[in-house]
C-alpha cells in the first residue's frame, strides 16, 4: 500500500450527498492501531471496528464509507495513514 502524502481528501458520503474532509495527521505501525481509528486501506478511508491479533499480524474488520463491513488480515510491520475530521470553525 503506497502512503499518501499529508493532504487533506475529500469524499463524499451517500447520506449527505456533501463532501467530508479527512486530513492526515500520522503514519502508524500495525502495533499502534485502535478501535475507532480512520486509516487508509486501498484508496479508501475506513473506521477500524475490531482488532484480533495474530502469531505474526493481525485481522482489522472495518466500516466503509457505506456503513459496510469487510476485514484485512496484516503484517506487523505494516504501516497505515491515520485520518481525522478536522473540526469546523464556528
Amino acid at each position: 500500500m503506497a502512503l499518501l502524502p499529508a493532504a487533506i481528501v475529500k469524499t463524499k458520503t451517500p447520506a449527505t450527498i456533501t463532501n467530508m474532509d479527512y486530513q492526515l495527521v500520522d503514519i502508524l505501525n500495525a502495533d499502534q492501531l485502535e478501535v475507532g481509528d480512520l486509516i487508509g486501506v486501498d484508496e479508501y478511508i475506513v473506521e477500524i471496528v475490531n482488532i484480533v491479533s495474530l502469531p505474526n499480524g493481525y485481522i482489522l474488520t472495518f466500516k466503509d464509507e457505506y456503513g459496510e463491513k469487510d476485514f484485512i488480515e496484516i503484517d506487523d510491520n505494516q504501516k497505515f495513514n491515520l485520518y481525522i475530521i478536522p473540526e469546523e470553525d464556528e
